[in-house]
């Protein structure tokens, strides 16, 4: 049998898979349009408030998942699971408030 086989166990596997998505981002944005932690907000754009992923940011990301939309939603779920650990108290809603238009 493969994969975790406790919550704690997949919980750790989730925050490895998401540590390792945050480290990719300056490579596939170019250091532009990064995440401002611990708050999730885009340190490039003008208005410091703009939520993380910013409209530029998920243009390259989706240039770079351009042929694997499923690995797209994927990166933006292990994301997702970076900015939980950052903001305990936010609800997961809030979190994706930049995805959701």
């Amino acid at each position: 049998m493969t994969g975790p086989l406790t919550v704690r166990a997949a919980w750790a596997a989730e925050a490895t898979q998401a540590a390792r998505a945050v480290e990719q981002l300056p490579g596939w944005l170019g250091g532009t349009h990064m995440p401002r932690r611990p708050g999730w907000t885009c340190d490039t754009c003008p208005a410091t408030d703009t939520p993380w992923p910013c409209s530029p940011a998920l243009v390259r990301l989706s240039e770079h998942f351009v042929r694997d939309p499923a690995g797209l939603a994927a990166y933006l779920g292990a994301l997702d699971a970076a900015a939980a650990v950052d903001r305990p108290d936010a609800l997961r809603c809030e979190l994706r408030r930049g995805r959701v238009r």
